[in-house]
């Protein structure tokens, strides 16, 4: 796969990646993915890529079984496979539950394969690249129920990434994530801005947006209406330039 440096694009092979393991000595590490747009590819090149991710999987976890007795042992790694949920181009078929299915079995033959192969984790990777939060929910879902119908008693963590708000993080934990790695508190802290979590006053703004409907009849999945304006704190607001109070009441549930 090819990276950005600072000396411009940079060819990383299998073996590039797992010696610079020797050096981090991470304990969880996410497989190279050959992650694209969903929007802008064909579905010729969404195989390949498919194809070419679980190549690369089934090369580290060969390296990852070798044994070195010079070197760190790589035995040690939890590797986690990466399951793309890739649509489909439009055309190909009509109805948006044709797109459900078709993502379904390639995401479920991607998770198999990779339990199969011995990963210690499945990561949902791909998204935030023009994705539908249907494609989103599916691909997760998907995956956890792949997992429950094989595994009984140890079930394998799903790792979700490419979420971008916290709209996002939490559609993504009630789709049944058990771990989520965002960019979106860095995203925020660079623009002057902090995180406030107090979701039921994100979710009192969320509702009050919704005309015509109460609270009462409105579901705990109403949460998933919150945007990254209802979260966050202008830290360069001229009200807070002397302003000791805290930006957030201890008292807030």
């Amino acid at each position: 796969m090819k990276v950005a440096t600072h000396a411009g694009q940079k060819l990383i092979t299998v073996d590039d990646f797992m010696n610079r393991l020797v050096l981090d000595r991470p304990k969880y590490v996410v497989a190279m993915a050959d992650e694209i747009s969903h929007v802008t590819s064909t579905d010729k090149r969404k195989l390949a890529s498919m194809y070419r991710t679980i190549d690369w999987f089934k090369q580290m976890c060969a390296y990852k079984n070798k044994s070195n007795e010079d070197k760190w042992n790589h035995s040690d790694i939890s590797l986690f496979g990466v399951v793309l949920p890739y649509q489909t181009c439009r055309g190909e078929t009509k109805r948006s539950q044709e797109y459900a299915d078709i993502v379904t079995q390639k995401i479920s033959a991607m998770v198999n394969t990779y339990l199969d192969s011995g990963a210690s984790g499945i990561c949902v990777g791909g998204l935030g690249m023009g994705e539908s939060h249907a494609v989103r929910k599916n691909a997760i879902e998907s995956v956890r129920n792949v997992i429950k119908m094989r595994t009984n008693t140890d079930p394998v963590p799903i790792l979700v990434q490419g979420m971008n708000s916290l709209k996002e993080i939490l559609e993504a934990i009630d789709a049944g994530a058990d771990m989520v790695a965002s960019n979106y508190p860095s995203i925020v802290t660079s623009l002057g801005h902090a995180i406030d979590w107090n979701l039921h006053k994100a979710m009192d703004k969320s509702l009050e947006s919704q005309s015509g409907r109460s609270s009462s009849s409105v579901s705990d999945s109403s949460v998933t209406g919150i945007g990254i304006e209802d979260n966050v704190i202008n830290l360069w607001d001229a009200k807070y330039e002397e302003d000791p109070t805290p930006l957030v009441s201890t008292s807030a549930k």
